[in-house]
């Protein structure tokens, strides 16, 4: 590891530095999502986020339990339709994230909608009997398998559980 590298290291384990790397996530995110960009820059989310005492100790934990990536600061949209704004943010774990888009992905609400597949589900005649927001609660819905129900989606002779299926 080169001098620069371990000095790059020491600042992104610093606020400021853990800050930046929220704000470069932030922009890249907003791009994905095809939301806007944060309205704000980073130095205002900087200053916010100096003056919450949430991040300060959820910054002091991760310091203090050895900086695992699951105890590190984060920022979580509480709206997910909407994008970035100091009324729409609220600081959590990475872990706390994490488990928050793991849950709405199960659940098929997931508003982002950028990992989620909608599904159709029709009987053998071709009719249409319902749309899923997703492969996992299609799924659950009829007791199967997601993976089963992609690869019936590929292929339309496939069956699966009774029925046919299209991605939207």
């Amino acid at each position: 590891m080169t001098a620069k590298q371990r000095v790059d290291r020491k600042y992104y384990h610093t606020k400021k530095g853990i800050i930046a790397t929220i704000y470069g996530n932030q922009i890249k995110s907003s791009a994905k999502r095809s939301h806007n960009n944060p309205a704000y820059t980073r130095l205002d989310l900087t200053e916010w986020a100096e003056a919450d005492w949430l991040f300060d100790l959820l910054y002091t934990n991760w310091i203090n339990c050895g900086k695992p990536r699951s105890l590190k600061p984060s920022v979580d949209r509480i709206n997910d339709t909407v994008g970035y704004l100091f009324t729409n943010i609220q600081f959590v774990t990475t872990g706390e994230n994490i488990q928050k888009a793991a849950t709405q992905r199960q659940l098929g609400i997931s508003e982002t909608n950028f990992q989620n597949v909608s599904v159709q589900q029709f009987d053998l005649h071709g009719n249409l009997i319902n749309t899923f927001q997703s492969l996992s609660e299609a799924a659950r819905q009829v007791n199967g398998a997601a993976g089963n129900i992609s690869k019936a989606c590929k292929d339309h002779k496939r069956i699966v559980k009774g029925f046919r299926w299209k991605k939207n």
